[in-house]
């Protein structure tokens, strides 16, 4: 009885440990992804500002440097990305419109060379509504870099809305979630020709490798 009582003892303490090593590993890889931008982490519907209406990586500065990328080509393989979240437009200076955010993209890959890869190709949908409000943004040509050694993708990239042109420019920040799965946030600018730009911050998002 003793005996019995002892393992089920050593079983519960190594089951609390487990999940305790879980949540600390989870406590200390997550503020890296959180804090990938500290300005993307900041903002939230509630403190959205027409000052937030901008991209805020460096790179964006020499991304066409960047995409004159060689190395081995990596053709072929797609990553498809899908994720939830918010779009804000500028109304005037005071007035900025909330709406529902979904976002599917799919991405191809191209030439790899140490931490960078290319993104040769972008396709998908944007869709943005309201009560009052619903568009769909068809993404129909783009390209792009992914900096694997700071877990951050620029992507830039063209579509329609009905007969309107739109540009896309987005950056996104993604933590390895297991197998061939990533989950990432970020924040884009999409603009309409014509219309006021929007802010789309990039919630819950997963991207799979195919």
């Amino acid at each position: 009885m003793t005996s019995k009582t002892s393992r089920k003892k050593w079983t519960l303490a190594i089951c609390i440990i487990a999940v305790a090593a879980a949540l600390v590993g989870t406590l200390i890889v997550y503020p890296t992804f959180a804090s990938g931008s500290q300005t993307t982490q900041s903002l939230s519907p509630s403190n959205i500002s027409v000052q937030d209406f901008k991209l805020t990586d460096p790179d964006w500065q020499n991304i066409n440097q960047l995409l004159t990328l060689n190395g081995t080509c990596l053709n072929g393989e797609n990553v498809t990305a899908e994720c939830g979240g918010w779009a804000f437009q500028r109304i005037d200076n005071e007035t900025i419109k909330e709406y529902a955010l979904e976002l599917n993209l799919t991405i191809q890959l191209g030439a790899k060379n140490g931490a960078k890869v290319s993104i040769t190709s972008v396709s998908g949908t944007i869709s943005v509504n309201s009560t009052t409000f619903n568009a769909v943004y068809n993404i129909q040509t783009g390209n792009g870099i992914i900096e694997t050694n700071r877990h951050v993708a620029l992507i830039q990239a063209e579509g329609v809305n009905g007969q309107d042109n739109v540009t896309l420019k987005a950056e996104a920040f993604y933590l390895y979630w297991g197998g061939k799965e990533f989950a990432f946030r970020g924040r884009a600018l999409l603009e309409e020709s014509g219309q006021k730009p929007m802010l789309l911050l990039l919630r819950y998002g997963v991207a799979k490798v195919q």
